[in-house]
């Protein structure tokens, strides 16, 4: 090597380290730099030919490298823990992007960091969702294009109110709840001879026969019809000569046939149930007897009997007027005749149908078993003066009662008319028959506060009431109305001015389950306030509805125990000012306002680079993108390629002091041991230049 050449090296090797002190003091003085990623200087040989020509020195970055995470509880201080990049814009609306995260507002009310930085983000609709997102019509820009960040500012949301676009409901109704009444009408007796039966009393013929047909029809299409009869008929004591030589019920018979052992049965369904004898002194307990009363009292005390005197006539049915019924005298006695007891009119073979009734209890089990769970029946005061309520079990549904003769004779006794009985809830009918009208009573309803476009405040009210639980579903009306009736100019109900603004029906499965949505209330709901404000699309959101498997508890559901609400919640706000901003561990960042309301309004991205360490430094611990680097990518927070935010931390500089004071001393001695070689080069041209 040549003196020349070794003169060479040492100047390069000099300019080298003087260059790795460089870099190294700029690493020091940064120590305490948000974000700051320190920077090497490498080094290489420089080889003419054979011959070493001294080095060459290269600077290498480090902004892949992750720095600790330090907590300092400042809202707007965040850190990125993955290769990330927060996405900033300069003075001249350059997009640049950092690692620094300690961002304050500005006097423009902009999120800057401490070069100024503005710090940039996704604006997102009132629905949340992002530039480019499906439904958002607000912002279209694709997300992924850096033209759809637009700077954090508070200015732009400061005074500003949002109207109500959906209102999210998760409430478990009580599974035990009674169905609301339907329509429903009630036997009371008119005639004398009936007016103080009790509810397994035969009901006296008043104007009609046995054979006649009482008919229950619902709205729906179904019609129940039920026979009177199944009951035996004496002749009267009061009319002729009378009975066993008497015309009093309570008279002792005095004639043939009525002697002393005379004595004939009663069968049910082919079997014997009583046996009952004449005898001048008779013993009640072994059913004897000497009277019309006497023989009546027995019959009715028989088990599987029922036995009454009316107006001098006898008149005796089995408990279940469907089943078969037999006299028969014993010995020839001839009392049957006697009595009227075989009259060729009565016809006591079995019902197959079950729709026979003598009495009010009788008419009651036949509605509750033929009434296929449409219709239902109960026995008011069973024990006298009865009444049977029959009821429509369905309360949307109406009732019509007709009889089977002119002049409807049986329903006059009854004192039932036969127009028709109007549905008992009905959300929009003229009848006013809802809960928004307070005709009916909900089960359960809770208010929630939406907003207008105007910002003012409208109450509504959630409402529920329970119409329906049987083997076909469990169903439940669902109202929403204004609680305050004239703040809305758009009630759908053809009443009045009731506030209703949509309704339905809302059915689940056997596991609790939302099953189905029907009706208006499963669509976007139009408020039209009154006083001015704007006309505003609500939606209803209920949970999530389809078959056991399908459907989830994740809205509505209905479980046993108490009515319960996790969440009541709408998306608007009220105008308000602004407090502060929150930014979370999701990018979002939220608007608080004096109200105690918030609202999503940005979303922060994290930029991507294939290569960090080719960007391009600038000033402020900022980088620029450049080919070397690779394509920007705007990831959201969470995803693998980007990492997470921390907020209320920064992240610190990756320089190292011990580190970097470790390469300083090595780097100054070899800038010393490159000067000394330089020295004696010298040294040794002036020992050629005395030559």
């Amino acid at each position: 090597m040549s003196l020349f050449g070794a003169l060479s090296a040492s100047l390069t090797s000099l300019t080298a380290q003087s260059k790795a002190v460089n870099v190294i003091s700029n690493n020091i003085s940064n120590l305490n730099s948000t974000g700051f990623k320190s920077t090497n200087v490498s080094f290489s040989t420089l080889v003419a030919g054979t011959i070493g020509g001294g080095v060459l020195d290269s600077l290498r970055q480090n902004v892949d490298a992750q720095g600790a995470i330090q907590s300092t509880g400042v809202g707007t201080d965040l850190a990125v823990q993955g290769n990330g990049f927060f996405s900033v814009q300069d003075t001249a609306g350059n997009t640049l992007f950092t690692r620094a995260g300690s961002f304050r507002t500005n006097s423009s009310g902009e999120l800057v960091n401490e070069a100024g930085y503005v710090l940039m983000g996704w604006p997102l609709d009132s629905e949340s969702r992002l530039p480019g997102e499906s439904g958002n019509t607000t912002y279209t820009r694709s997300a992924q294009d850096l033209v759809s960040l637009v700077p954090i500012s508070t200015s732009s949301i400061t005074g500003t109110a949002s109207p109500t676009t959906a209102i999210t409901a998760k409430i478990n109704l009580r599974a035990e709840e009674d169905i609301l009444e339907g329509p429903n009408g009630t036997v009371n007796l008119l005639s004398l001879a009936n007016t103080n039966n009790n509810g397994s009393d035969i009901i006296v013929p008043s104007g009609f026969a046995r054979g006649a047909t009482f008919s229950v029809a619902t709205g729906t299409g179904s019609t129940f019809p039920f026979t009177y009869g199944g009951f035996a008929i004496s002749d009267d004591i009061n009319a002729g000569s009378g009975i066993g030589g008497v015309t009093n019920a309570n008279a002792a018979f005095v004639s043939a046939p009525f002697v002393d052992g005379a004595a004939f049965t009663v069968s049910v369904d082919g079997s014997v149930v009583g046996t009952y004898t004449f005898r001048a002194n008779p013993n009640a307990n072994i059913n004897e007897f000497r009277s019309l009363g006497g023989l009546a009292d027995l019959i009715d005390s028989t088990e599987g009997l029922q036995a009454r005197i009316s107006n001098g006539t006898l008149y005796v049915s089995p408990d279940d007027a469907n089943s078969s019924m037999a006299f028969a005298d014993l010995a020839s006695s001839g009392v049957v005749t006697a009595l009227g007891m075989d009259d060729a009119a009565d016809n006591f073979a079995v019902d197959s149908t079950g729709s026979r009734f003598a009495s009010l209890t009788n008419l009651a089990d036949a509605i509750n078993t033929l009434g296929n769970g449409e219709i239902s029946a109960s026995v008011l005061n069973p024990t006298g003066n009865s009444t049977l309520k029959i009821i429509n079990v369905d309360p949307t549904d109406t009732l019509t009662f007709t009889d089977s003769l002119a002049g409807d004779n049986m329903l006059a006794e009854f004192q039932l008319s036969s127009s028709q009985v109007a549905a008992v809830y009905e959300a929009v009918a003229n009848t006013g028959k809802n809960m928004a009208s307070g005709a009916i009573p909900s089960d359960f309803s809770r208010t929630i506060t939406v907003y207008t476009s105007l910002g003012e405040a409208l109450d509504l009210r959630l409402a529920f009431v329970k119409i329906q639980d049987d083997d076909n579903g469990q169903v439940w009306a669902t109202e929403l109305y204004a609680a305050d009736p004239d703040a809305v100019s758009n009630s759908v109900s053809t009443y009045k001015n009731d506030g209703l603004l949509s309704y339905g029906t809302i059915a689940f499965n056997g596991d609790g389950s939302l099953k189905s949505i029907s009706g208006p209330i499963g669509s976007p709901i139009d408020i039209d306030p009154a006083g001015g404000a704007s006309t505003q699309s609500v939606s209803l959101r209920l949970g999530t509805a389809g078959d056991i498997g399908q459907g989830k508890a994740d809205g509505l559901s209905q479980f046993a125990g108490q009515y319960s609400v996790d969440t009541l919640s709408q998306n608007g706000f009220p105008t308000g000012r602004l407090q502060a901003l929150q930014i979370d561990a999701n990018g979002f960042v939220t608007a608080i306002f004096d109200n105690s309301l918030s609202s999503k309004v940005y979303k922060l991205p994290l930029a991507f680079f294939s290569n960090p360490n080719g960007l391009t430094q600038e000033s402020g611990n900022a980088f620029a993108t450049n080919s070397n680097a690779g394509a920007v990518t705007l990831g959201q927070v969470g995803d693998a390629s980007v990492g997470t935010i921390v907020p209320g931390a920064l992240e610190v500089s990756t320089a190292e002091i011990g580190y970097e004071l470790t390469k300083l001393i090595v780097s100054q001695q070899a800038y010393g041991a490159s000067a000394n070689v330089l020295r004696k080069v010298t040294e040794l041209f002036d020992e050629l230049k005395q030559i």
